[in-house]
C-alpha cells in the first residue's frame, strides 16, 4: 500500500485568522481525495504535486525539515481546528495523478516500534500463506464505499494496540507480530495471550488450518488508551488458510466461542449500508472507547466476506480528533 503519490490540487481555502497557511484539497486519481496544510501562496489549483500520506517516513532533506519534530514521519494532526491528513510537496519527479512515487522519493512504510513487553528474537518471517493486517483508509479505496452501499455491514472499533497473528497450519504454532514471526519466550506478552487462552491445542484440533488475528492492547502499548488494567486480545479476523479466505462476522463470532477470546466492539451492524460522503465518514468515525477517552477510529465491511476485484470489502475510518491526541 503506497503512501507516497502524486496528487492535483482540487482546491485551495482560506483558514479563518490564519495569516501564513490554507487548507487545500488534493486528489490522488482512483486513491481518493485528501485534505493538507500549506504555506500560503506556494500552491495553486490543478497543481501537480507530491502527497505523502499516513506514516510515510520522509527522507532527512532541506524541503522537509519542518517535519524534523515529527521524526520525519507523517502523522494526521489539526493546525488551527483544520485536519491535515498528509503532507503536499513540490513536485520533483515525472509522472501522472494517482502515481506511486515512493521508491522516487526514497520514502518507507513506517513501521510502529514493539514494546519491550512485546519484543523478542525473530523466528522468521511473517508466513507468506497469510495476509498482513493492513486495512486500506477509506479515500483510497473510494470505490469500496460504493460497493458496500445497500449491502449488510457491520462496523467496529479500531482498537489503537500492536497487530497480532497466530496460526495452525501443517503441525506447526506460530506466534506473529506485524511483520515477524517470534520465537517462544515467557516474557513476550502475544506469547502470553496465546498459552492463556490455550490456543495451540484448540486450533491444533480443528481439522484445518487457521489463523486468528487480534491487536494487543493494554499498558505500555500505545499510551494504552482503554484504559485496561493488563494487557489482553481484541480479535478482528479469522483467517481459513486452506481455502485462502477471510470469514465474515458470523465466522469471525463462531470462533470466538470456541477460543473464548474477545472480539473488538461492535458498534453498529445492519442490513443495508447507507450512502456516506467523505464527511459523513469522517464523523462516524469520532467514537470514544468505553473509558471515556476518544477512540482512535472505525473499521467498516461488508456484514459476510466479499472482495472487489484484489480488494476485501473492508476500509477504516481514522477519527481526527484522536489523531490530534497522538501528537
Amino acid at each position: 500500500m503506497s503512501v507516497a503519490r502524486i496528487g492535483r490540487i482540487a482546491s485551495i481555502n482560506v483558514i479563518p485568522d490564519a495569516d501564513m497557511i490554507d487548507h487545500a484539497e488534493v486528489e490522488l486519481g482512483e486513491h481518493g481525495v485528501w485534505h493538507g496544510i500549506v504555506k500560503k501562496g506556494d500552491f495553486k489549483e490543478d497543481e501537480l504535486v507530491e502527497v505523502y500520506l499516513q506514516d510515510a517516513k520522509l527522507p532527512d532533506e532541506p524541503r522537509f525539515a519542518f517535519m524534523s519534530r515529527y521524526k520525519f514521519v507523517v502523522r494526521m494532526i489539526r493546525l488551527r481546528g483544520v485536519p491535515s491528513e498528509c503532507v503536499i510537496s513540490k513536485l520533483t519527479v515525472i509522472g501522472c495523478e494517482g502515481d506511486d512515487i515512493m521508491e522516487q522519493v526514497g520514502v518507507t512504510k513506517y513501521d510502529k516500534p514493539l514494546p519491550a513487553c512485546l519484543g523478542g528474537d525473530a523466528l522468521g518471517n511473517f508466513p507468506s500463506f497469510i495476509p498482513k493486517t493492513d486495512e486500506h483508509n477509506f479515500q483510497s479505496v473510494w470505490r469500496l464505499v460504493r460497493e458496500l452501499y445497500d449491502q449488510p455491514y457491520y462496523i467496529t472499533e479500531k482498537a489503537d494496540g500492536t497487530s497480532t497473528t497466530v496460526y495452525y497450519h501443517d503441525g506447526h504454532f506460530g506466534v506473529c507480530s506485524r511483520n515477524l514471526e517470534l520465537k517462544e519466550d515467557d516474557r513476550n506478552a502475544m506469547w502470553k495471550i496465546a498459552r492463556e487462552y490455550d490456543l495451540e491445542n484448540i486450533l491444533s484440533c480443528l481439522g484445518y488450518p487457521v489463523a486468528i488475528q487480534f491487536e494487543t492492547v493494554g499498558p505500555g502499548i500505545q499510551k494504552n488508551p482503554l484504559g485496561l488494567a493488563k494487557i489482553e486480545p481484541r480479535v478482528f479476523d479469522v483467517y481459513d488458510i486452506e481455502y485462502r479466505k477471510y470469514e465474515g462476522m458470523y465466522g469471525i463470532m463462531s470462533m470466538l466461542d470456541i477460543v473464548r477470546m474477545p472480539m473488538v466492539s461492535v458498534i453498529e451492524f445492519g442490513q443495508q449500508f447507507e450512502y456516506y460522503t467523505a464527511d459523513d465518514l469522517q464523523k462516524r468515525a469520532e467514537i470514544t472507547y468505553s473509558n471515556g477517552k476518544p477512540g482512535e477510529g472505525i473499521v467498516i465491511r461488508s456484514l459476510e466476506t466479499r472482495r472487489v476485484l484484489n480488494d476485501r470489502l473492508s476500509f477504516k475510518t481514522i477519527n481526527l480528533s484522536y489523531a490530534n491526541r497522538r501528537k
